[in-house]
């Protein structure tokens, strides 16, 4: 990696570039702003990993958003995960055909707060859930909230393993998950809400997903990848949607 480079990557990476280096921006800590790709083929492994403890801070890259292209997997480079480490990285986004999360991908991203998957089959974690370590896939991203999933539900492992970021200790911290319940798996998975919760559950909430004393809220929402009724408007995918309640999705724009 370029470890001096500095300003606003999307001043540095064109927003039409589909290939990216292994380690190329490996504790690029001076980077800002938000990269934003119509179309991906590959993701080097480690691309953003930043150095655990380094004087000078992490990566100041806040959101990332990758548009469908021929990728299909974030992976580490041996111990170091895709984006670990970095700290700013708030919203990321992927749009993918199939996906597989590696292991550490989103390890101590303390300041993100919300994922989006725009993929219709089951987003795959390769490594099951660690609690109580600091080296899981989500584990350290303590401020997560929401959690987009546009395809069918991932695997119980897959979903324990994102709720490694959701505070035993502390009641009140969930993360929500919007799907849709006409998606495969969705209501299979969702636990029916007790009297306690349904006071203070989102709207649209059609369950709760629990792990031990942590829990994800399970809220409805439209998927482009819903069949389509005849006389309806199809949904399309909005990688640039966030903070839009219960409305994940919208009109993909790299320009914006």
């Amino acid at each position: 990696g370029c470890s001096n480079l500095s300003g606003d990557i999307a001043d540095i990476v064109n927003p039409n570039v589909r290939t990216i280096e292994d380690l190329a921006f490996k504790d690029c800590r001076k980077l800002t702003g938000r990269l934003c790709l119509r179309s991906v083929d590959y993701l080097g492994t480690s691309v953003f990993y930043c150095s655990y403890g380094a004087q000078d801070g992490a990566s100041g890259v806040q959101e990332i958003r990758l548009g469908k292209g021929q990728l299909t997997n974030l992976l580490p480079h041996d111990v170091q995960g895709l984006f670990e480490h970095c700290t700013e990285l708030t919203n990321f986004v992927i749009e993918a055909d199939s996906l597989t999360i590696g292991r550490y991908a989103f390890a101590n991203c303390s300041g993100l707060r919300r994922i989006e998957f725009v993929v219709p089959e089951p987003v795959v974690f390769s490594e099951k859930a660690s609690f109580g370590t600091t080296t899981g896939t989500f584990a350290g991203c303590t401020s997560l909230e929401e959690v987009v999933f546009a395809g069918a539900a991932p695997t119980k492992d897959g979903l324990d393993t994102l709720l490694t970021a959701v505070a035993a200790s502390d009641a009140d911290k969930t993360c929500t998950i919007y799907a849709s319940k006409k998606q495969t798996g969705w209501l299979e998975i969702a636990a029916p809400l007790t009297d306690g919760e349904k006071a203070v559950a989102p709207a649209d909430c059609f369950g709760v997903y629990r792990e031990g004393s942590r829990k994800a809220w399970l809220v409805d929402v439209a998927s482009p990848f819903d069949p389509k009724e005849a006389g309806t408007v199809a949904v399309t995918s909005d990688p640039f949607g966030f903070g839009t309640p219960n409305v994940p999705y919208g009109t993909y724009d790299a320009e914006k």
